[in-house]
């Protein structure tokens, strides 16, 4: 496919240099003005995009939205090139939309994919060629939440790499003169298991963490509540007198993703309303 101004083209088609045989389709292909690279990423979102355009005026306030759902922590780096992190979907194909400050939205369709492989990995290598700034991104491979203050390694040797902490959206960002060609990049945290990408060629990489099955490891997990309720038809306990009461005892559980349970006894007592005759 030869290069293009964003719209509709015609396609036309011969036989050879049979004049007689061309047949042209007005519109029959459309340029997009504009696509992501990488086109796909998991579900929990965190993928880190690359947005290319043709002929566009991005600026600062510039929206972004994948699927209706604004994609985060968005730089501006020119007027053609828009890079930022895919937020939580719903699996399938999505368009991408941008809005200038101003001005209507703009869509393209099927720009983006949300899906998981079937083997689980998730997150990679993407962007340009690694050439003096990288970008990486650590995110929990259970919840998709950022995996914040974890460390982040860029070389082989502790003695000549370069460390920096990922920061609340769980990235962090490398600008040096010596990255260059390629550098294995390894990121850690206490709890997690560590992920390491050997020689990588580009300037982002984005790290799915394991979390680490340890009740020694229980101090971070987060807290929350479960609202449990009681409903039966008004008719189920017609049989109890006025003033009788019946308790009832449940015992309810909870299991959360990294394999911790709870349980808390809950009794219900229902008194009697109905006076017999």
């Amino acid at each position: 496919m030869p290069p293009g101004g964003p719209g509709p083209v015609a396609v036309t088609v011969r036989n050879g240099d049979d004049d007689s045989t061309s047949r042209t389709l007005e519109e029959g292909y459309t340029y997009d003005a504009w696509f992501a690279s990488p086109a796909s990423g998991p579900t929990s979102g965190g993928t880190i995009v690359t947005v290319s355009g043709k002929g566009t005026s991005w600026v600062e306030g510039t929206v972004v939205k994948l699927g209706g759902a604004a994609c985060q922590a968005l730089e501006v780096l020119s007027a053609t090139e828009l890079r930022c992190t895919t937020p939580a979907h719903t699996p399938g194909s999505v368009s991408l939309s941008i809005r200038n400050p101003g001005e209507e939205e703009r869509s393209v369709d099927d720009a983006f994919v949300f899906a998981d492989s079937d083997n689980g990995f998730k997150g990679g290598l993407s962007g340009l060629a690694l050439s003096g700034t990288m970008r990486v991104a650590a995110y929990n491979n259970y919840t998709g939440d950022p995996v914040v203050n974890a460390t982040v390694i860029l070389g082989d040797s502790l003695g000549t790499a370069l460390q920096k902490k990922t920061d609340s959206a769980g990235i962090a960002v490398f600008s040096d003169a010596g990255l260059v060609g390629s550098r294995s990049v390894t990121i850690a945290k206490t709890c997690f298991e560590p992920g390491t990408f050997v020689d990588v060629p580009v300037d982002t990489v984005t790290a799915y963490l394991n979390p680490v099955m340890s009740p020694d490891c229980g101090a971070d997990e987060h807290t929350g509540k479960v609202n449990w309720s009681f409903d039966s038809a008004t008719e189920a306990f017609n049989y109890l007198a006025k003033g009788e009461q019946l308790t009832l005892t449940y015992t309810v559980g909870v299991t959360d993703l990294r394999a911790g349970s709870a349980t808390q006894t809950v009794t219900v007592t229902i008194t009697g309303t109905t006076t017999r005759r």
